[in-house]
């Protein structure tokens, strides 16, 4: 058996993830990484036309965080295109040692 985790999401989280600031809903402070997509989504409004948007999520390998974000927890994620706060809103593991964390742009948010 393949050890997905340790071959193939360590190696992309070398080349791809940045670094994040995570603030639990309930701890302390933490540094972890993570790959950030802003994957872009079609919506239907009432009339059925459709929209796009985006859909900002964070792909990690579950064994290099302390543990799994809940929904609730804040995470800073910063690089060339974005610095922002961000909320949990759900977070879906793979089953193979990743997950999905989906994530809410936070407006108003002031650093305590």
């Amino acid at each position: 058996m393949i050890d997905f985790s340790g071959v193939v999401l360590r190696t992309c989280m070398g080349v791809f993830a940045r670094p994040v600031q995570v603030r639990p809903k309930n701890g302390t402070d933490y540094t972890a990484r993570g790959i950030f997509d802003n994957k872009a989504v079609e919506v239907l409004d009432e009339s059925g036309t459709s929209h796009v948007t985006t859909s900002p999520q964070l792909g990690i390998r579950l064994s290099e965080w302390p543990r799994q974000p809940i929904k609730g927890d804040q995470i800073a994620i910063s690089g060339p295109e974005i610095l922002d706060w961000f909320g949990v809103s759900d977070v879906k593991s793979d089953g193979q040692g990743g997950a999905t964390v989906f994530l809410h742009r936070l407006t108003g948010f002031e650093d305590e």
